[in-house]
């Protein structure tokens, strides 16, 4: 049921009761919303170095500017 109304485990929900039912309803997120506290995390942790190296492609030392 919970699959149905789009909800996994973790997420934050809203319990109400309406009507002596129980409704439960997904919270809206806002996009992004947490980024810059986890960004801020990784770098304090040290962790925040590039996955892949900085790289060019072929032919990029012969480009004029």
């Amino acid at each position: 049921m919970l699959t149905e109304i789009g909800i996994t485990a973790g997420d934050a929900v809203d319990l109400s009761l309406e009507d002596g039912r129980i409704a439960i309803t997904p919270l809206k997120r806002r996009p992004r919303e947490g980024w810059a506290e986890a960004f801020r995390e990784i770098a304090e942790a040290g962790d925040d170095e590039l996955v892949w190296p900085e790289f060019g492609n072929e032919g990029d030392d012969e480009l004029t500017w």
